[in-house]
């Protein structure tokens, strides 16, 4: 019943090796939960491209359509400006807050729309509070953030206008503090 010296039990080997597969096995379940949650939950939506116009899959067009329409002769318009809005980022340890001016491009031609946006300037500040307070810093810390911002912020603008649509809105202040 001696025992040799240097010799193992087999049953001591069977579980070092048990142990090495079920540790391989967790890392690579791991690695693809991993790659699921960016793919699909952290990582930027897919953008297409539509008649040479440049959208994201959910309809709003990309920072590159609205250059292209900034720039092109018919975009010129009259710029809105609106007071600054000083909001709480959303933060968990909620101590982010941003300072935030814009001024909205209205078309030069439409005096009915410079009108209503005069007219709907509480409202317009309420939309906008409401998108700033729900983004977090990282969100609009980026330059693809800001346009993201700005396409929202334009959206849901032109929502609430019926004699026009803006053209786009302008940042003129940016600190997060």
């Amino acid at each position: 019943m001696a025992r040799a010296e240097g010799v193992e039990p087999e049953g001591k080997k069977g579980s070092k090796k048990m142990l090495m597969i079920l540790l391989i096995l967790v890392l690579v379940i791991l690695g693809v939960a991993g790659f699921i949650v960016f793919k699909f939950v952290l990582a930027p939506k897919d953008m297409t491209v539509q008649d040479g116009i440049d959208i994201n899959v959910d309809g709003a067009d990309t920072g590159e359509a609205v250059a292209n329409r900034r720039n092109s002769p018919t975009a010129a318009g009259v710029t809105v400006s609106l007071e600054s809005f000083v909001v709480n980022l959303t933060d968990p340890a909620g101590n982010r807050y941003l300072k935030l001016a814009l001024a909205v491009d209205v078309p030069e031609e439409n005096v009915e729309l410079q009108a209503e946006i005069d007219k709907r300037i509480p409202m317009i500040r309420d939309i906008v509070i409401a998108s700033l307070s729900a983004k977090t810093y990282e969100e609009i810390s980026t330059s693809q953030g800001k346009v993201f911002l700005k396409q929202e912020l334009v959206r849901r603008i032109n929502s609430i206008l019926s004699s026009g649509r803006i053209n786009d809105v302008y940042i003129t202040e940016f600190v997060v503090q």
